[in-house]
């Protein structure tokens, strides 16, 4: 092939979204690539030379970079011997557009084949949870949570594209730490008035900043936590109504209505989804 190029095209549509972790010492690609879907990079640690067809940049870390399908690329970090850590998604058009309505600044990435985006170290542990949700959900049975999940990465990380300096304001670094609460307290009786007396903030103060920096309410976040936990309980055996409380859900009735709006199957579906992997897997 000329230019040592590496062509890989799928049906694009049909794959589930993938996301993956590496860390190395370094990472080197001889050759230039290109595909069928968006690659999302988060480089946590590293310097990399990016080359997007005709481009070519030194990027510092950390920061999210972004090619469009079909663009000629390749990362190198710049360095060796120093440690690489990055979180890489792929993901189609199809499902891109799917989440579109709720991604504001989305046609601004689609505009150019390379989107580079740098991040404030502040927010790591937002977009470590993303990552980590969407990889939980990257298969097709729950792929509606993982683009839940991603429309929060892409939104999150937009909002960033748009300051000319970088920095962390009080609201970006509480809130993480709110972030962070809810996925610690999810099976509590968790409310707004009671989250916002734990932090020292106004409810009206607490709502307007969760809505600016992740993008959904505090209630529809605290909704995913609690889905993306009862499906880990549903996988270890224990039944609805034990979930249900395990997960902070008012009841049986509440759960089996949040569980199947979130994902699209009630959790009796899931459940057997589950046992008919487990037979084919000993078929």
């Amino acid at each position: 092939m000329p230019d040592n190029i590496q062509y890989y095209y799928d049906d694009d549509d049909m794959k589930p979204i993938t996301a993956s972790h590496r860390m190395t010492a370094e990472s080197k690609m001889p050759v230039r690539h290109l595909h069928s879907q968006y690659e999302l990079l988060y480089i946590r640690s590293g310097n990399v030379c990016i080359e997007s067809n005709a481009d070519s940049l030194i990027v510092e870390d950390p920061c999210l970079i972004i090619h469009k399908p079909f663009s000629l690329h390749r990362a190198n970090t710049t360095l060796d011997n120093h440690l690489y850590d990055r979180y890489c998604l792929m993901c189609s058009k199809g499902q891109l557009d799917k989440i579109a309505p709720l991604v504001p600044k989305l046609s601004s990435i689609d505009a150019h084949s390379l989107t580079v985006i740098k991040i404030n170290r502040e927010m790591d542990p937002i977009l470590i949870e993303y990552f980590t949700k969407i990889q939980a959900y990257s298969n097709s049975k729950m792929e509606n949570i993982a683009l839940i999940f991603l429309a929060l990465l892409l939104v999150t990380v937009t909002e960033y594209a748009s300051c000319d300096k970088l920095l962390p304001t009080q609201s970006e670094g509480y809130i993480s730490e709110v972030v962070n609460y809810i996925g610690q307290k999810y099976a509590e009786k968790l409310n707004i008035d009671s989250i916002a007396d734990h932090f020292f903030v106004s409810r009206s103060k607490l709502i307007a900043d969760f809505k600016k920096h992740i993008s959904v309410s505090m209630k529809q976040y605290i909704m995913l936590i609690r889905v993306f936990n009862a499906q880990r309980f549903l996988q270890l055996g224990k039944s609805i109504s034990e979930t249900a409380l395990l997960c902070g859900f008012y009841d049986e009735s509440h759960f089996v209505g949040t569980f199947h709006a979130l994902t699209g199957t009630t959790p009796k579906k899931f459940i057997k989804s589950l046992q008919s992997e487990e037979s084919e897997e000993k078929a």
